[in-house]
């Protein structure tokens, strides 16, 4: 069974990392291909948000040079749900998501996740996606400068 996770395809316990795409086809390489542990590699159709994934050519387990890893799959999962649930609720500290989602996270699995921090990490960017971007100017500035009432609260200070 096939699933697309983020930017990742889960296919019979391997994790394959999105490679390229090219004429109504992506491309998969095994997430190990790149330190040149694997040469796996597998090809999809180009996958639409809770569509049908019909995988064209995928690796046999013979053709990865290692065993496949259920923990580092399910690990994938995790660490989706905590990004769409950061999205989702940009008003909940880190902390909360992390408790909420890692309760009952079988140790195998959470031997496979990132450190604390680098989790934190993630879900700040995540938040960070759906920002405004900074003003670089304050032609730009001067758009902040009043409240949805009309209220003037950025004042300019030239001391």
């Amino acid at each position: 069974m096939a699933e697309v996770v983020d930017k990742k395809l889960l296919i019979d316990r391997y994790v394959y990392i999105r490679s390229k795409t090219h004429k109504g086809r992506k491309y998969w390489d095994c997430c190990l291909v790149r330190s040149k542990q694997c040469s796996a590699r597998a090809k999809t159709n180009v996958i639409v948000p809770g569509g049908q994934i019909h995988v064209f050519k995928g690796p046999t387990q013979s053709s990865h040079q290692h065993p496949p890893n259920r923990e580092e799959c399910a690990a994938e999962v995790v660490i989706n749900r905590v990004k769409q649930k950061a999205e989702a609720h940009p008003e909940q500290p880190p902390g909360q998501f992390l408790r909420e989602e890692l309760t009952g996270v079988p140790e195998a699995v959470l031997s496979q996740l990132p450190e604390r921090e680098l989790l934190r990490k993630t879900i700040q960017k995540e938040r960070r996606k759906n920002l405004p971007p900074n003003p670089i100017s304050l032609a730009q500035l001067r758009e902040f400068q009043e409240t949805l009432q009309g209220e003037r609260f950025l004042l300019y200070d030239s001391c």
